[in-house]
């Protein structure tokens, strides 16, 4: 009986990641990069500094964040809430309850235009994942440059983090700071 039991214990804790659920992944996933603003002035030939080559283009930097918040509802919907960063400061904000579908969630909503906006939240390879479902538009979202799909989330970019209610996402989209898991310079408690 003991052996029996422990077979079922370590068979349990060997399960793939893509098998996990809201509760394993609920919380505050941050990751961060390097981009820049299109300078002002024409820099010619030459980048110097306050200027960096970052991709062949001599560009302003900045470190761009994309932040990712998950929050379970107990009938396994999951509220989420993302802000991604691109080139030039443009930015991709959305937020809502994605429903349980399969292995993942997926949130639907009406865009601009009378479009619907599709979007899957998955986790494969210990990686979360938005996609836009082919066939669906959800670029009233973003901004210029910006797109949601093919955002990705390592776990291991959750942040020491535990959210006490889906009300704890609203500032990631809404652009209001600092989030109550920030201190008052934007960083992590």
């Amino acid at each position: 009986m003991k052996h029996t039991l422990l077979a079922a214990v370590l068979c349990l804790c060997t399960l793939p990641l893509s098998h996990a659920s809201a509760a394993d992944v609920s919380g505050i996933y941050k990751t961060t990069y390097e981009s820049g603003f299109v300078p002002s002035e024409d820099t010619g030939d030459a980048c110097e500094k306050p200027y960096k080559m970052i991709d062949t283009m001599c560009l302003d930097p900045y470190t761009a964040e994309n932040i990712l918040g998950l929050f379970q509802e107990k009938n396994g919907a999951l509220n989420f809430a993302a802000t991604l960063s691109f080139f030039n400061g443009h930015t991709c904000t959305i937020d809502g309850v994605a429903e349980k579908n399969g292995k993942g969630w997926i949130f639907e909503a009406a865009a601009d235009g009378g479009l619907v906006c599709q979007l899957s939240i998955n986790i494969k390879d210990e990686v979360i994942t938005l996609d836009v479902t082919k066939g669906y538009d959800c670029q009233s979202y973003c901004g210029a440059n910006g797109t949601l799909s093919g955002a990705e989330f390592p776990l291991s970019s959750k942040i020491d983090q535990t959210l006490s209610s889906k009300d704890d996402l609203a500032c990631i989209s809404s652009g209001e700071a600092p989030c109550k898991w920030q201190d008052n310079k934007g960083t992590e408690q």
